[in-house]
Formats: C-alpha cells, sequence, structure tokens
C-alpha cells in the first residue's frame, strides 16, 4: 500500500503541467519533475546536481532559505513569490513559485515547490515597456513638430499680413490728412483705419496664442494665469487657479498651456457656464 501510495505520488508530481520540485529545508533541490527541468535546460535532475552552480542565483538562495524557516517550516505553507533561476546556458529564468511541506523521514519536513514559468510574460511585459516609451517619444516629437509649425505660421503671419496691415494703416493716415476738408472721406478714412487697427490686433493676438512661449517664460502656470484672465475678459466667465507649483519647465509648459487653451475652448463653446476652476497639482506620481 505504501508502495501504491508512493507510485501514485510519483505520477502526480511527473504529470503536473507546471515545474514542480521536491527541497530539504535548507531549499536544496532533492528532485524534480520534467517541465521543471526543460525549464532551465536539462535532461535530468542528475544532470542538474551535476551542474557547476547552483539552479539559483546566490542571492536567491538566502531568500528562499528565510522563506522556508520563517513561512513553511511554521504555517506549512508560502506566499506566492517571484524569483529566479539560472538556465543551463547562463540566462536567467523568471518564475512564479509556492513552498509547501509534508513530514518526511527522522523529523524531517520535506518542502515541495510548483513553479510556474513567468519569461514569456515578461518578455511580453519588455516589449509592451519598450513599445509604451517609443509612444511616448513619438507622442512627445508630435506636439513638438505642432509647436514649430505653430511658430512658423505665426511668424510667417506676423511678418506677412502683420506688416501689410502696419502699411496700410499708415498709408490710410496720411490719406486722412489729405483729404482734411471732405468730412464724408475722412469719416469713411477713420473707419477704415480702426478696422484695419482692429484686425492688425487680432492678428497680434493670434500669433500670441500660436506660439505662447516666445510672449511669456516657460513658467507654464503664469502663462495658464495670463491666458486664463485674457479668456475671463473676453467670455465673462470667472476663471480660478489653483497651483501647488510655479515652474514647469518649457516642454510641460507648453503641453499644459495647450491642455487648458482646448479646455478653455470647450467650456465657453458647450459649458454654458460662469465660473471655471482650473488645479495645477503635482504629487510623487503626475501632474
Amino acid at each position: 500500500m505504501i508502495q501504491n501510495a508512493y507510485q501514485l505520488s510519483h505520477i502526480l508530481f511527473e504529470a503536473n503541467a507546471e515545474g514542480m520540485i521536491k527541497c530539504s529545508e535548507t531549499g536544496h533541490i532533492l528532485d524534480a519533475n520534467t517541465i521543471f527541468l526543460r525549464m532551465l535546460g536539462y535532461n535530468s535532475t542528475s544532470e542538474l546536481e551535476s551542474a557547476k552552480n547552483s539552479p539559483a542565483p546566490h542571492a536567491w538562495q538566502i531568500i528562499e532559505q528565510d522563506i522556508i524557516q520563517d513561512q513553511v517550516l511554521k504555517t506549512g505553507i508560502s506566499r506566492r513569490f517571484q524569483k529566479e533561476y539560472y538556465h543551463q546556458d547562463g540566462s536567467l529564468v523568471h518564475v512564479q513559485q509556492i513552498l509547501w511541506s509534508t513530514p518526511g523521514k527522522q523529523h524531517e519536513r520535506v518542502v515541495w515547490g510548483l513553479v510556474r514559468n513567468l519569461s514569456k510574460e515578461k518578455s511580453v511585459q519588455h516589449k509592451f515597456d519598450v513599445l509604451l516609451e517609443l509612444l511616448k517619444k513619438t507622442d512627445s516629437r508630435r506636439n513638438q513638430i505642432l509647436e514649430e509649425g505653430c511658430k512658423w505660421i505665426a511668424a510667417e503671419i506676423h511678418d506677412s499680413i502683420g506688416q501689410q496691415l502696419t502699411a496700410i494703416s499708415l498709408e490710410l493716415d496720411l490719406l486722412k490728412n489729405r483729404v482734411g476738408i471732405d468730412r464724408d472721406a475722412d469719416a469713411h478714412i477713420g473707419k477704415i483705419i480702426e478696422l484695419t487697427d482692429e484686425t492688425l490686433q487680432k492678428v497680434r493676438n493670434i500669433c500670441k496664442e500660436l506660439r505662447p512661449m516666445d510672449h511669456i517664460s516657460d513658467n507654464g502656470v503664469e502663462a495658464i494665469r495670463v491666458y486664463s484672465k485674457k479668456w475671463e475678459k473676453r467670455t465673462g466667465i470667472q476663471t480660478e487657479i489653483k497651483s501647488n507649483l510655479e515652474y514647469l519647465g518649457p516642454h510641460l509648459s507648453t503641453v499644459c498651456y495647450r491642455i487648458v487653451q482646448e479646455a478653455l475652448t470647450n467650456v465657453s463653446r458647450h459649458a454654458e457656464a460662469t465660473r471655471v476652476g482650473i488645479e495645477i497639482r503635482q504629487d510623487d506620481k503626475a501632474l
């Protein structure tokens, strides 16, 4: 009957879909099933035992001994934990492991372990992290290109349309001085001058919004304050800004400015609001 129980336990040990190990109280591997051996690139337990180095890094040997002493031998089972083993080729294999104990010979206890290979998951996670970082860089570069485009458009508007309007205004002033006695003509010219000046101011405002950091330092919070106050005068909607920081740096200043600019535009178009609160807060994890 004992022989049959041993055979059954060995069948279950070998047939498990996950890696299984049998250890001493010190964490030394006494036996391992085929799944675990293949996980580390070995064909047999004897081949594993004859390897020059222990299958686990030295730091993990110490940690695992503590887990066995503090958890397994006291409570019968450990919490799940992640660790690393050396593959036969020297690479690291990432695993998740849980240990438990059963009675052994001469009052000793046998420690068993269920080992799940996490290397594929770690590889997928690494690829995901790389792609995420690439996406962040791409997004940052896209924003940079957009800002450079806005600056170029603003410069073109300022240098061409702005200068043309200024020249028209000057010419109209000269014409008004020459007309003099014709009151109707003088009134019409005055109206044209007024419209020209208003158009010139609008062009300047557009240029400022296209390249706000050319007119305001890279202190983004101050730039947002200035913009929100102008927006408040234009819309009649009261704004209030709360912030636990002042300096943002050039890149974040532009990004935050654009976010607030877009949000306030949506408020004025859709919200029917009478008051807007803007909070800029930074903690250990995010802005």
